[in-house]
């Protein structure tokens, strides 16, 4: 990772210039050149299978075939429909193809593609493809620990972390060895040790037979990250602490020394190197990781029958869990890295995902029924969160949504439904993603770190295939597979030691010193994931350092970037391939789950149709329209796209606001409603006040075009109740009898909620179009 702001050298810019943003020409690439891309790791035999082509060939109609290890053709196919041109930041490739033999089941080895004289990589078809993935991922953890935790590449390191920098115990040495390095740096990270250590545990529980040996494999790998986070907690001052090391650990360009010092080696700080505190009223997230990472610790330590029990041992861990989620309750705030002295990474969004996680796992533990009554609380706080620019994201180290609402799925049946629900709408999103783009990636965009993205899109879909026995988007999940493992414009499979071409040289320090320093140009770094490719948009304005251009053979892959996807096997190159314990957690659990999820029987969906919507236990209507209305001076403007709802009673003219919801019930079945509630979330009441809730008679009021000047009359309007808004919250009113009168007509729920006191008060409810929190109507 890169510090942020730091200046482009002139020499960065011109190499910039010349390599990437402008392609050599802007012609296609003669009709001879023809590339083959298939999973290189291969594929299961009910799977579906796809390959693509890279051409400047017209292969429309052309037939494509399949040969086995002695050459036999053994399936013909016709090549599909063309994708469009690939490349024009290289040689611009007029045609990408795809080549689809799904319906080919024959297990063996050998296996290659073959048209128009071309031939692919050789394949596997095979049930047990993936089996060994998982494990082969884990291999790369044991290069990134830190302290005496038996490290490969390098000797033990850093064994005097830390002294605290900032707070209550500021000045104070404290012990928190051990842990993992993130990324190229030697900078220790609650957030994604949290992260790693979260998924890793839960793919351990979710299926333990995936993984051999345990004991001495994933457990104790995971232990590393959990004996550290131990460290990183303070019972006695309530101080639980953020990362270890800060920016000033980054080596590069511009500063190759600090790139060349091996980690046994680093004294940069001239001692003990600082420790940095979650400030005071924040770090529930950092906490809800830490909790539950610690939870499942003592879940599988404490199991006699396991294969590592050690009572004491698990004992420390729920002992630690249970702190550390009440310092995330008693601190719901985020705390991001930036906050400790590293200026780039972002902000996380929120922290309720990760303390519904530590209750499910405490509840899972535990068997205490309030950890889970209050994981319930903060997931339905957060509630669909599939929209917006987060659409790629809800499994990620600052996203884990979607893990929440499987594990509270599988602790609680009746949950079972709602978190199906969740994910549907999620991965539907990604499905349209893949289906609109040449590759099939399920991203809106190639963003930094999308090869975690896609991964662990591959365990969403596993997920939802585990929970609700529907495989509809597990072909989706094979994308991305096929895309990680080689199916992809550079055809290179992202894990290495996976496939017959891999990445092998990663920004990452421990491999440069490897194969640089130390001469040893053949050694790899086994098992570790890419970052994997970004747009241009991306790449060009945050790839600072020039590229190296003497590596050889050909790692820049230049003739195949284009301006949707730029990618290089280099080691200067660390937007799109710098090696992060995140993104390799992510392939950890990818692999496990896609080795473990039966594919069924692949069949292709037809031309417009889509998978099946799950149905919540409760029958939920989205809000259809929504707005505030303000008057005085604000009388004819429209508030209608805003993602809350102001509320606000005032004497003086151009400060009240009114609040309008409308809800469609012609889906709803029965002639009359057993219960009908409103539910809305108040997310910023500055003190106690009451909203009226009314029911209208009049509702052909629109969204965006509503006005306080052609609000609807209150003629016939039903007084509902009145909700005491007190706190930041889910608020809900029995509106059963006004909907049921709506029934009777129309069905249209028409609201209108005002602040009749004139107190002064402003209150905001979520809307429909915000992220998340949006009102609902539960009618039964």
């Amino acid at each position: 990772m890169k510090k942020a702001g730091k200046l482009i050298s002139l020499l960065a810019v011109i190499t910039m210039f010349l390599t990437i943003v402008i392609p050599p020409q802007n012609t296609f690439a003669a009709a001879g050149d023809t590339f083959i891309r298939v999973n290189q790791v291969g594929y299961k035999s009910k799977a579906a299978k796809t390959a693509m082509v890279l051409t400047g060939s017209d292969l429309k109609g052309k037939e494509f075939t399949v040969h086995d290890s002695k050459g036999n053709k053994v399936y013909t196919g016709k090549v599909g429909i063309d994708k469009g041109n690939w490349g024009d930041l290289g040689k611009n490739y007029a045609h990408t193809y795809e080549l689809d033999f799904s319906s080919y089941t024959k297990p063996g080895t050998g296996y290659k593609l073959k048209v128009k004289g071309f031939t692919s990589p050789e394949f596997i078809i095979n049930d047990a493809v993936y089996d060994n993935l998982d494990n082969l991922s884990l291999e790369f953890f044991s290069l990134q620990r830190c302290g005496d935790t038996e490290p490969k590449g390098h000797e033990a390191c850093h064994l005097d972390d830390g002294i605290v920098v900032s707070g209550v115990t500021k000045g104070k040495l404290i012990d928190v060895s051990g842990g993992w390095h993130d990324a190229a740096d030697y900078i220790k990270f609650m957030s994604t040790i949290g992260y790693c250590s979260n998924i890793m545990l839960s793919t351990y529980l979710n299926d333990p037979e995936q993984f051999k040996d345990p004991a001495r494999g994933i457990l104790a790998e995971t232990k590393v990250g959990l004996d550290f986070m131990v460290k990183m907690w303070d019972n006695e001052n309530q101080v639980l602490y953020l990362s270890v090391a800060d920016a000033d650990e980054h080596g590069g360009e511009d500063n190759i020394s600090r790139w060349e010092t091996y980690p046994e080696k680093d004294n940069f700080y001239k001692g003990p190197r600082p420790v940095y505190p979650c400030e005071p009223g924040k770090g529930a997230n950092i906490a809800g990781k830490a909790a539950a990472a610690l939870a499942m610790g003592a879940k599988i330590w404490g199991d006699p029958k396991g294969p590592c029990y050690n009572q004491e041992l698990a004992d420390t861990y729920l002992t630690a869990a249970k702190q550390i989620y009440n310092y995330g309750k008693n601190n719901p705030a985020t705390m991001s890295d930036r906050d400790g002295g590293y200026e780039e990474l972002p902000e996380e969004w929120a922290w309720m995902d990760d303390m519904a996680l530590a209750g499910a796992e405490l509840y899972r533990t535990t068997g205490i029924k309030s950890y889970l009554t209050e994981a319930k609380n903060y997931a339905d706080t957060l509630g669909d969160n599939s929209d917006g620019d987060y659409s790629n994201i809800n499994l990620s180290w600052s996203r884990c949504c979607h893990y929440v609402n499987y594990e509270l799925a599988k602790l609680d049946a009746s949950y079972a439904p709602i978190a199906a629900v969740r994910m549907y709408k999620h991965l539907n999103t990604a499905q349209g993603y893949s289906d609109s783009n040449v590759w099939g990636t399920g991203l809106n965009e190639l963003r930094w770190g999308s090869g975690a993205m896609m991964s662990q899109l591959i365990v969403e879909a596993s997920m939802f295939k585990s929970l609700t026995g529907d495989n509809s988007f597990i072909p989706l999940a094979q994308k991305q597979t096929d895309y990680l493992l080689g199916s992809n414009p550079w055809g290179v499979s992202f894990l290495n030691g996976a496939g017959t071409t891999f990445v092998r040289h990663p920004r990452h320090r421990i491999t440069y010193q490897q194969q640089v320093l130390k001469n040893n140009p053949k050694w790899d770094p086994t098992g570790l994931w890419s970052e994997g490719p970004v747009s241009e948009a991306v790449y060009t304005p945050n790839q600072n350092d020039p590229l190296d251009t003497d590596m050889k053979n050909n790692n820049n892959y230049t003739e195949f970037q284009d301006k949707r996807a730029v990618w290089h096997d280099n080691r200067m190159d660390y937007v799109t391939n710098e090696a992060c314990i995140n993104a390799n957690a992510a392939g950890v659990a990818a692999m496990a789950w896609f080795a473990s999820t039966d594919p069924g029987i692949y069949r292709p969906k037809a031309p417009g149709t889509q998978p099946s919507t799950p149905v919540p236990p409760e029958d939920e209507y989205q809000v259809s329209e929504d707005s505030y209305v303000r008057d005085g001076e604000y009388e004819a403007v429209n508030y209608g796209t805003e993602s809350t709802l102001a509320v606000k009673g005032d004497p003086d003219p151009g400060y009240s606001r009114r609040a309008l919801i409308k809800a469609d019930l012609s889906k709803f079945t029965k002639a009359t409603a057993a219960s009908a509630v409103l539910k809305i979330y108040n997310s910023s009441a500055n003190s106690s006040t009451s909203v009226k809730v009314y029911g209208l008679s009049e509702d052909k009021w629109a969204e965006k075009a509503v006005t306080w000047a052609n609000q609807p009359g209150t003629k016939g309007a039903v007084l509902i109740g009145t909700l005491d808004l007190s706190t930041e919250g889910w608020y809900t009113i029995d509106i059963t009898s006004y909907v049921n009168s709506q029934l009777a007509g129309d069905k249209t729920v028409s609201l209108v909620l005002q602040n009749e006191s004139a107190d002064g008060i402003s209150t905001a409810i979520c809307s429909k179009d915000g992220i998340a929190n949006k009102p609902v109507l539960i009618v039964k």
